[in-house]
């Protein structure tokens, strides 16, 4: 399943045409940003999340879960609301027709799948919980887009998402 690139209705792999919006797609032809695609770079990434941390860091404090505290002194109930939180983020905007936080958005790169495609919920929330995995080992996986062709993370590789300049 895919979306469509002008109105983001899920529409079938072979369509041709939209229709909700009557978008001729062009699903012969390769994707016209595979041709000039930009990766997203490690600094546009890093300014991107911590924007993004800023946000939720704020969000959080006004429901009243405390960030700063670690997980044993909010109690597990805290830590896993606030886990809810940053996955829903993450999750429902990555996979919006914005395909961006807003973090991504500000420093305008979005994210896609390896056909330059909208991503959907479910990879959406593979990708969040995989950027954890990419977080706990020193951060490791996230400088693993240092020597990546692609400039993928290694949440990304496994979910098998790209992030393009839009």
């Amino acid at each position: 399943m895919k979306f469509c690139p002008n109105c983001g209705e899920k529409i079938d792999d072979d369509a041709k045409v939209c229709t909700k919006c009557g978008y001729v797609l062009k699903s012969s032809q390769p994707n016209n940003i595979t041709n000039n695609a930009k990766y997203a770079t490690f600094w546009e990434r890093l300014a991107a999340i911590l924007i993004d941390g800023f946000i939720l860091s704020f969000a959080c404090r006004i429901l009243g879960i405390d960030v700063s505290k670690g997980a044993s002194e909010i109690g597990v109930g805290g830590s896993l609301i606030q886990v809810a939180i940053y996955a829903a983020y993450f999750a429902l905007m990555e996979s919006s027709k914005y395909q961006a936080t807003v973090g991504k958005m500000i420093m305008k790169i979005k994210v896609t799948d390896e056909n330059f495609n909208r991503i959907d919920l479910s990879r959406a929330l593979g990708r969040y919980f995989a950027k954890i995995l990419s977080a706990i080992i020193l951060f490791i996986g996230y400088l693993m887009m240092l020597d990546s062709p692609k400039s993928q993370c290694l949440h990304d590789r496994l979910a098998h998402t790209l992030v393009i300049n839009e």
